[in-house]
């Protein structure tokens, strides 16, 4: 995290701003991938709805940024255009509670499989906008020391996952969906590379 004075009203206020993915939660990644991506990467609109997201800071607020602060911001904020990490663990910890990542594609069951495509169908395959969705799917709590057993009500978890570190989790959807590396996405653009549906289908065959 960066901290930023910003000047309002002849008062300053500190407002922090994350500097890498490890930092990006799955909500505010999915808000990113909403943003319409400019051709330039340096487009001044562009980057104070990067900038807004990021902070959660009232635009309001924001605009009142001196230009020469808004551009070096804009800077430190580049990392946004490189791949998300894929951070090797085996589980997750919200709320203490832990959810081990599940990633025994080929034991997935056809309630599973059905519930996946289901989510990415409704999604229009667009598999950052329903991220906290499928972690309902690949984050299991574990009973006996045993992944707990798939059922619906498991799905009633989205918003729990929100929180979650986007690096923590990109390495399941890179190999469930894509079988590998994950194309680059970090914007708007990034889920349109591939079809994850053609990957779900290869998974039962």
């Amino acid at each position: 995290m960066i901290s930023i004075d910003i000047e309002i009203n002849g008062e300053n206020k500190l407002y922090e701003f994350p500097t890498s993915w490890d930092e990006i939660n799955i909500s505010t990644y999915k808000k990113l991938h909403q943003l319409d991506k400019p051709e330039s990467e340096n487009d001044l609109l562009y980057l104070f709805e990067i900038i807004n997201v990021l902070s959660n800071i009232d635009k309001e607020i924001l605009y009142q940024m001196d230009i020469n602060q808004f551009q070096e911001l804009s800077k430190q904020l580049s990392f946004i255009y490189d791949e998300v990490k894929n951070n090797q663990v085996d589980y997750v910890e919200v709320d203490g509670e832990k959810y081990y990542l599940y990633t025994d594609f080929n034991k997935y069951n056809a309630g599973e499989i059905i519930s996946i495509d289901t989510i990415l169908k409704r999604n229009n395959y667009d598999y950052i906008s329903c991220m906290s969705e499928l972690c309902c799917i690949f984050l299991r709590k574990k009973i006996d020391d045993k992944i707990e057993p798939f059922n619906t009500e498991l799905l009633g978890r989205k918003n729990t996952f929100d929180n979650l570190k986007v690096s923590d989790v990109n390495n399941v959807f890179s190999f469930f969906l894509f079988g590998g590396d994950l194309p680059k996405n970090n914007t708007k653009d990034s889920t349109k590379a591939k079809n994850p549906k053609k990957k779900v289908s290869s998974r039962k065959s």
